[in-house]
């Protein structure tokens, strides 16, 4: 979906108000900027006509100075793929993905496709259960893995454990 941006420059205390006469007229995103507002709307239902209106309205009372550009539609999820960076832990373990070059330097490295998904190392919870499983005293007997996603930290114990590995995943939720 295209979407345009909008650049407010408007005074501080009229930010929030700014906000909720943008929401009207369709606006579905905010940031807030030192110099005003940068708002976005699907450019379907974007109005320079309702802009302008909006301006008359507050030009007695605030600052209200815009301009606005169009962003094509674009597929966030492959563009973060794309600029996935491989993960490090402890100097002993790295998770990249194919398009990264190898390191020898770790004892450890899980390859992955990064896909817009739980399991890539990026979210905290797969951080830590790969932290777990690293520090763990002893190289592992027997291990039992219930995962939600299939990526990383499902196959890290496999690399650590000397004998069995049941993984049990599922990849359509709960």
């Amino acid at each position: 979906m295209e979407y345009t941006e909008l650049s407010l420059k408007i005074t501080p205390p009229f930010s929030e108000i700014m906000m909720a006469e943008l929401s009207a007229l369709g606006f579905e995103s905010f940031v807030e900027v030192e110099s005003g507002l940068l708002a976005y709307v699907p450019s379907t239902q974007f109005s320079e006509t309702a802009l302008q209106e909006l301006q008359k309205q507050y030009a007695s009372q605030c600052l209200f100075v815009y301009t606005y550009q169009h962003i094509p539609a674009q597929n966030w999820n492959e563009v973060w793929e794309a600029d996935y960076a491989p993960i490090e832990l402890e100097g002993i373990c790295r998770v990249r993905s194919l398009f990264h070059l190898p390191r020898p330097d770790f004892l450890y490295e899980i390859i992955i496709q990064p896909r817009m998904a739980f399991g890539t190392g990026h979210h905290a919870t797969t951080a830590l259960m790969l932290g777990l499983i690293l520090n763990h005293p002893a190289p592992f007997k027997k291990v039992w893995i219930r995962a939600v996603a299939r990526q990383c930290w499902p196959f890290w114990p496999k690399k650590r454990a000397q004998t069995r590995y049941w993984p049990l995943i599922r990849t359509n939720g709960p």
